[in-house]
């Protein structure tokens, strides 16, 4: 129904001018929320909608050596490419950056800024700086559980302290979660697991209610079963890579529930280093159809002849096309959407030993022409 007078108008425009065009508008002037990709292709899909709302709260949780630092990292490469004209902050309250773990995943780092805060207080003062600044597309929280709050960080060491930091997060969650919304800017917080006191062996995380319910988007991550190891030159076998199962234990915007796994290689290897985004577009669009596998052949409309043998020969020549590869993820984006998703989505408890290597197995994993070893591993 159309508005009768230009009553509401005036209304609004009074209160735009005295609180911001960003704070008072129409419904049907919200602006919809730019989807950033997180810079994997299975985790963009379990999300629901291709990739993070811009301006919403996401966290990263999971146990120690689990990979949560170098997916965010990818995600922050991913939000620098997508706003080549803003910044992203990246708070390390735990003061562990490593600036060359940093060159490995994110290429423009003249716009990746590191503030070092002393307690959480400090830390959310930046937020709010970042945010009003509508110089910076996300915010990066490292981390939730690890930052003290200001008492706690004035008292000294033979002292108690009840309660914790649940003030000074509280008050973070908050201010991420309004004025991230209003400003566009996206709170990335990585977080730990604790363990559960009450032996329920439940999924624990630091925070409190209070930046759980702030968060649009939780994920949780875990060591798969699959490994990859690979001969040194003083000829020791030593692990570079495994697999990483996610899960979406909250979702705002999308069905909840969904896992996905991903290879993941942590010291530099033949593989890669990082998530693997090749062996998942190229596993995913085999599972989805887009690239057909039949023994040892690999047959897609646009490659030489329509086939190619091997599965590394493949994996090379949609690498060295990014057309191609575009026009490869595209399809299956398209595919997914509509629905196939076995053997790539599966819902369960990470609790699960059983369910732990999800979805890995000879049945369904794809990988080399090498298979059949990391299959066994990985199953």
């Amino acid at each position: 129904m159309a508005r009768k007078s230009g009553s509401l108008d005036t209304l609004v425009a009074d209160m735009q001018s005295e609180f911001g065009t960003e704070s008072v508008m129409f419904a049907n002037n919200i602006p919809k929320r730019d989807i950033v990709p997180t810079g994997s292709l299975a985790v963009d899909y379990a999300i629901g909608i291709g990739g993070i709302p811009r301006g919403c709260v996401i966290e990263v949780a999971g146990a120690e050596g689990c990979g949560k630092t170098t997916l965010v990292l990818h995600m922050v490469h991913e939000y620098l490419k997508k706003y080549p004209d803003l910044a992203v902050v990246y708070v390390d309250a735990e003061h562990r950056l490593d600036s060359n773990w940093v060159a490995n995943f994110v290429e423009d780092r003249d716009r990746l800024i590191v503030v070092k805060p002393d307690h959480f207080e400090q830390a959310t003062n930046m937020l709010i700086k970042a945010c009003k600044s509508k110089l910076v597309s996300a915010l990066v929280m490292d981390s939730i559980g690890g930052t003290p709050s200001m008492a706690v960080a004035n008292k000294d060491a033979e002292k108690g302290n009840f309660g914790g930091n649940s003030g000074a997060v509280t008050r973070f969650s908050q201010l991420a979660m309004t004025m991230g919304g209003k400003y566009k800017v996206t709170t990335i917080g990585i977080n730990q697991v604790r363990e559960d006191m009450a032996g329920y062996q439940r999924h624990m995380t630091p925070g409190g209610r209070a930046w759980k319910h702030a968060c649009t988007l939780r994920f949780r991550l875990k060591k798969g079963k699959g490994k990859y190891f690979e001969k040194q030159p003083d000829g020791d076998e030593l692990q570079v890579g495994y697999t990483v199962v996610l899960q979406v234990v909250k979702n705002s915007v999308s069905a909840p529930g969904r896992s996905v796994y991903y290879w993941f290689y942590n010291l530099p290897s033949k593989k890669g280093f990082g998530i693997d985004k090749q062996e998942e577009i190229n596993r995913l669009a085999i599972l989805t159809g887009v690239i057909e596998k039949s023994g040892s052949m690999y047959r897609h409309p646009d490659f030489p002849g329509g086939k190619i043998r091997g599965a590394d020969s493949a994996k090379a020549y949609v690498a060295g096309n990014p057309e191609l590869q575009d026009k490869i993820v595209a399809q299956t984006i398209e595919k997914l959407q509509a629905g196939n998703t076995k053997g790539i989505v599966k819902s369960f408890d990470l609790d699960d030993d059983d369910a732990e290597g999800m979805d890995i197995s000879a049945a369904d994993l794809e990988l080399t022409e090498d298979d059949d070893e990391e299959e066994d591993q990985a199953a």
